[in-house]
């Protein structure tokens, strides 16, 4: 009979992840720039996307603002931006927080989210909330020459 070989050990290769913001996803189009070029309109809407999510976590200093936790942040639409596209990449639409309060705050409980932000969210009363709404509810149409447009601008908000 022949002993029965033991079985060698190979050795993991260590990969090495992008560095990038601490909330962006490693696939993110933005990272991958020149493996996936801007062409499409969906390529555009999500760089505009992430550049949206940049100026949002500029402008609240990256932290959550319900508990100010300054890890798993997300950018949230106020007002979704599949329901109100017009408000897809306005600022004042939108809100830094945590991964908890995003998806089991913010998304479970939209009623709960919008009285904490009438009354807990600094300038934003229900006058804010009322103006925001009004503001997003106009039809509007995604076109390939507004990017340029408003990429600039989100970049201009996120520097």
């Amino acid at each position: 009979m022949n002993p029965v070989p033991k079985p060698t050990k190979q050795k993991k290769k260590k990969i090495k992840k992008p560095k990038s913001e601490p909330w962006i996803c490693n696939n993110c189009i933005r990272e991958n720039k020149k493996k996936f070029p801007t062409t499409t309109l969906a390529d555009k809407r999500a760089i505009l996307d992430h550049l949206w999510g940049d100026a949002v976590f500029k402008r609240d200093k990256g932290t959550c603002q319900k508990c100010g936790r300054k890890d798993t942040l997300a950018g949230h639409h106020i007002f979704g931006k599949k329901a109100y596209p017009s408000g897809r990449w306005n600022l004042d639409n939108g809100i830094l927080l945590c991964y908890g309060h995003h998806i089991h705050f913010a998304h479970k409980s939209p009623y709960l989210f919008e009285d904490w932000m009438k009354k807990n969210r600094s300038g934003f009363g229900s006058g804010m909330w009322d103006w925001l709404h009004s503001l997003v509810i106009q039809p509007s149409q995604f076109r390939a020459k507004d990017f340029e447009e408003i990429k600039n601008r989100l970049e201009q908000e996120a520097k």
